[in-house]
């Protein structure tokens, strides 16, 4: 009962979670929120709120795909935080007066958000958002104290390095879901190209390019060490998928086609078990090209196989 149980569990979260993308980022917001729990006790900042809130709003910010290297996340984060903590640091000391608070919290919100717009625009996104933060620690008390803005500024400051530290020491898991992208493109591949050879009514399945795309969205922030080899595998995935887009508008050679099918489904078979493909299939069968385009599409297959073939076994 315990292991249907476990096998349903894991087929519902692939349906849901095709890409592994949502379970990576539960378990850096658990390890993260561990983290955060350890260093609070340890340190115990006074201004606890400010401390326990901003830490969500890191997380959330470098979990945007709009920042999609880790540079410009990290970036985002610094900036984000430097800004709550000056505007923060500010308001508190303008809260005894109201209304130079109102006009001060006035001109610096359009000034903060024209200046991003015009010179930052990477960052426009999350300068509402932080700048409610800096906003939400003005009724502390006592209200001005000198004493209150530090240990604000200490509470948010102790939350940036917890997640930087949280983010720099958790495993990268990203080759995952360049993996399961490119997975389900060969498996969307496959599919059009079985519809061509069967004469079926022409259904071509159009998500196949949503996968490719995950692919090339994701090779930007996978362990460096292996982004040659999944840069190469990206671009030529993408290539053999508009060849056989390209068969479509072409009187289709159904015999080379028949031989190269059998080689996909290998290939398929190597990714779902993770293990090298015997490339001597491709180099010694009869798949002869007879044009420009047949030869690219076995060019493109076989780049894939070998870089793939370097990669297998560190998914």
């Amino acid at each position: 009962i315990r292991d249907r149980f476990i096998s349903t569990f894991n087929a519902h979260l692939e349906k849901v979670d095709p890409y592994y993308t949502q379970r990576i980022i539960f378990r850096k917001g658990l390890y993260i929120g561990v983290l955060a729990l350890i260093f609070y006790l340890i340190f115990q900042p006074k201004e606890g709120y400010a401390y326990v809130v901003t830490p969500f709003l890191g997380f959330f910010i470098f979990e945007l795909p709009a920042f999609n290297t880790y540079k410009k996340k990290y970036a985002a984060l610094i900036f984000g935080y430097g800004s709550a903590i000056i505007f923060s640091s500010l308001f508190i000391l303008l809260s005894p007066y109201r209304w130079l608070l109102f006009f001060t919290g006035l001109v610096c919100f359009f000034l903060f958000c024209y200046l991003t717009i015009k010179y930052l625009r990477m960052f426009k996104m999350i300068v509402i958002p932080f700048f409610l933060i800096s906003i939400a620690f003005i009724s502390t008390e006592p209200l001005g104290s000198l004493q209150a803005m530090k240990g604000v500024v200490f509470a948010m400051s102790l939350a940036l390095f917890v997640v930087i530290i949280g983010y720099k020491t958790h495993q990268n898991l990203y080759l995952n879901v360049w993996y399961r992208a490119l997975k389900i493109s060969f498996k969307r591949m496959q599919k059009n190209l079985k519809h061509l050879l069967d004469d079926e009514h022409i259904c071509y399945d159009p998500t196949v390019m949503l996968s490719i795309n995950t692919m090339a969205e994701y090779k930007r922030i996978i362990p460096a060490t292996n982004l040659l080899n999944v840069l190469r595998v990206v671009v030529n995935t993408r290539n053999l998928n508009m060849t056989i887009i390209y068969l479509r508008s072409v009187d289709i050679d159904k015999e080379y086609w028949q031989l190269f099918m059998p080689l996909l489904d290998k290939f398929i078979q190597s990714l779902e078990d993770k293990t090298e493909f015997d490339c001597t299939l491709i180099t010694h069968s009869q798949l002869a090209p007879k044009n420009v385009h047949q030869r690219r599409g076995y060019q493109h297959f076989l780049m894939i196989a070998k870089n793939w073939n370097k990669l297998c076994t560190q998914v």
